[in-house]
């Protein structure tokens, strides 16, 4: 399946992701607010030494974690 085909998805507020990029890369996270105009998401760090932080990070950079 080529890229172009796929879609970024992700949950409604309070839903769990997992961070795809960057230094928290591999963490778990819950959804705080998607900022739309931005091609944002604001997520909440579940675990790891700054859990409880909050972030800003492109669409692409997170995704819905299921399981």
């Amino acid at each position: 399946m080529d890229q172009a085909q796929l879609e970024t998805v992700l949950p409604a507020a309070g839903g769990a992701v997992r961070v795809l990029r960057g230094r928290h890369r591999g963490a778990a996270a819950e959804m705080v607010a998607v900022e739309a105009e931005a091609f944002q998401a604001r997520v909440r760090l579940r675990d790891g030494p700054d859990a409880g932080a909050e972030l800003r990070l492109d669409y692409e950079a997170v995704c819905k974690a299921t399981g």
